[in-house]
């Protein structure tokens, strides 16, 4: 079994650093950057289908893939579990939601995307991660701010990223799918600005599980609440391994 971790928008592969340190050397783990998002091209079908086939293309399909999605990360793999599902043999979802979203919460969705252009100043950069990163580690790490707008201004493209935005804001509701259900859990952190408790918990009915709500953190679990995610990884992956 292959181990997955989908990154959030605006993120990269290194949120997962500390997850990885978690996890046992013996598991196969893989940590790819999402399209648009740094050296990944953006999508050539931008579509949620396209999304997926990159997925399975990056990710491969020789064996069955545990796939731990934060934010919208967590999209992709909701997804895959609806129209993929012969190639997923557990889900993590973290800090994300299966359900669509209403008019008010994509007109929000698309002025963050206007923001996230290239020359973005810091006060939006500071706009965008008062919801992609929890108030406590802000202000437990005071220079990761300036240090994310910095790298994306230098090394990344958030125009590109951001091509990815209208797949997300326009994805279809999946809780109206019948689900083959697998092992799966689901992660919240309690100060976590952009997802309901009452979103969270539709979200983990459908799942087949329950909301492990985390205290103390926001939005970006695998950096908030490493621990916790490394967790719960490790406990669907045993139950994957049993079944």
């Amino acid at each position: 079994m292959r181990i997955v971790l989908l990154h959030g928008w605006l993120m990269a592969p290194d949120i997962w650093t500390e997850v990885r340190r978690a996890l046992p050397a013996d598991l196969e783990v893989v940590a790819p950057s999402q399209p648009g998002h740094g050296a990944e091209p953006v999508l050539a079908d931008n579509s949620m289908a396209g999304w997926r086939e990159w997925l399975v293309q990056r990710a491969g399909a020789d064996r069955p893939l545990l796939l731990v999605g934060h934010s919208m990360g967590g999209m992709l793999t909701m997804s895959m579990l609806v129209h993929r599902p012969e190639l997923v043999a557990g889900a993590v979802v973290v800090a994300a939601t299966a359900t669509a979203w209403s008019a008010e919460q994509r007109a929000g969705w698309q002025s963050m995307l206007g923001a996230a252009a290239p020359g973005w100043s810091s006060r939006v950069a500071q706009a965008l991660g008062t919801v992609l990163f929890g108030a406590r580690y802000m202000d437990a790490q005071p220079q990761e701010m300036a240090r994310w707008h910095a790298s994306w201004l230098e090394k990344q493209n958030p125009g590109a990223a951001a091509s990815l935005g209208s797949v997300i804001a326009n994805r279809e509701d999946l809780t109206v799918h019948p689900l083959r259900r697998c092992p799966a859990a689901m992660l919240r952190g309690a100060e976590d600005p952009a997802i309901t408790d009452a979103e969270a918990k539709i979200t983990a009915d459908w799942l087949g599980t329950s909301v492990t709500t985390v205290p103390a953190a926001g939005h970006c679990l695998p950096l908030e609440a490493a621990a916790a995610v490394a967790a719960a990884v490790l406990e669907v992956a045993a139950r994957c391994a049993a079944r």
